[in-house]
């Protein structure tokens, strides 16, 4: 694929390199972080229905993390020492409802600038990427897709110069989008009106990088369009569609995603793109996971599944160290869930970043030897395979096996 080409990803899984099972389950799904906060909320209700005792703190934040006891502490908080056990090294979160709580372990799950990696002195090293990424909920006419019965079971996406641009389907006609852009491009789309937006998303997926960076032009610092953007696109399509059916016939890779009709309201929102990979993701007392420990380049929509595969990891090792006895906050314990997730999650990261550098040119050589590496890899099952079982998250890269 070349820097202007669509890549369409079906979420049904066909390669014969999979076996059976493999073959009929989907390639991916697509969960709303709406529903996901729903499931764990049911379990975490289902749990105390059960009698476990777990308490539920909302509209809270924690307003320092530290290891010395504090002498204004609420008589029956959790800070208090144990009988018998020395919890000096326990970490101790204040919390801005006046409570405190001391903990045997910390979980750092709190995001890319997290306050327990600060607090635990790990130091994170990486760099910024010159992007910004811009989500959004889409209102999309599934009907009106040019893959006719798939426009629901396919993501889209598109390598532009400026960086990927994604439409990953939802239910109930929506999709949702990662556009990854230039600070300044993600900045004016987040202010434009909703219907150029949808416009500007359409073009993003069909139009020539010159007619986008025309588009972009006419982006006024007030966040409205110097020109009528569905006008231009349209004129432009009618354009390419001449072109088209004068020139040879259109191939199955030429078909366009569904059109975009209207963007969720309050949902567009930008943020940097960024690498980073923790020194360590444990300290004693302390273990940090998904966005706190590792962050990755969006274009290949892999951070969320390292989070959740450093979560099952962390819950198996601290399930280990209760039933042996021992100390779970303790680094020894811990250290098995380092050792398990750190190279996995450093090969995932160097991987997406190369992707990200080589994707972000539109130097001729470059891209044409993209192209044809990218054909040879379609073309060799067992390599394009086992990259597939590494998406799903079947097994690990080979770079990581002993």
């Amino acid at each position: 694929m070349g820097g202007g080409d669509v890549a369409s990803q079906p979420q049904q899984q066909q390669s014969n390199g999979l076996d059976s099972e493999e073959r009929q389950s989907p390639l991916a799904w697509m969960t709303e972080n709406l529903h996901v906060q729903y499931g764990l909320q049911k379990q975490l209700l289902a749990h105390q229905a059960r009698g476990v005792d777990l308490e539920i703190f909302e509209k809270t934040k924690v307003q320092s993390i530290t290891t010395a006891p504090s002498t204004d502490s609420k008589e029956g908080d959790e800070s208090k020492k144990a009988q018998g056990a020395d919890i000096s090294d326990w970490p101790i979160l204040r919390l801005d409802n006046g409570r405190q709580l001391q903990t045997r372990l910390l979980v750092g799950a709190d995001g890319v600038n997290s306050p327990v990696r600060t607090f635990a002195k790990i130091e994170s090293l990486g760099w910024d990427y010159s992007q910004f990424g811009l989500v959004a909920t889409l209102k999309v006419d599934f009907d009106r897709a040019t893959a006719p019965g798939q426009g629901k079971g396919i993501a889209w996406q598109r390598f532009l110069p400026t960086g990927p641009v994604a439409m990953l389907p939802l239910n109930n006609g929506l999709a949702s989008l990662v556009w990854s852009t230039t600070p300044k491009i993600a900045q004016d789309l987040k202010k434009l009106p909703p219907r150029d937006f949808c416009a500007l998303v359409n073009a993003a997926f069909t139009a020539s990088p010159a007619e986008l960076e025309y588009l972009y032009s006419n982006i006024g610092p007030d966040g409205q369009p110097r020109v009528d953007f569905e006008k231009e696109i349209e004129w432009r399509a009618s354009v390419q569609e001449l072109e088209q059916q004068s020139g040879p016939r259109s191939r199955a890779g030429d078909e366009k995603p569904p059109r975009v009709i209207d963007v969720q309201e309050n949902t567009r929102a930008p943020f940097p793109l960024r690498m980073r990979n923790s020194n360590s993701y444990v300290e004693e007392r302390v273990v940090l996971v998904g966005d706190a420990a590792h962050t990755v380049h969006p274009l290949a929509g892999q951070g969320l599944n390292q989070g959740l595969a450093d979560v099952e990891c962390l819950a198996r090792v601290v399930e280990q160290s209760l039933l042996s006895g021992s100390d779970i906050g303790n680094i020894h314990s811990l250290m098995p869930y380092s050792s398990e997730r750190f190279l996995p999650n450093l090969a995932m990261l160097g991987t997406v970043d190369k992707l990200s550098k080589l994707y972000n040119t539109d130097f001729g050589p470059i891209v044409w030897a993209r192209s044809l590496g990218l054909t040879a890899v379609d073309n060799m099952e067992p390599i394009k395979t086992e990259i597939m079982r590494f998406a799903m998250g079947l097994e690990e890269p080979l770079s990581t096996r002993s």
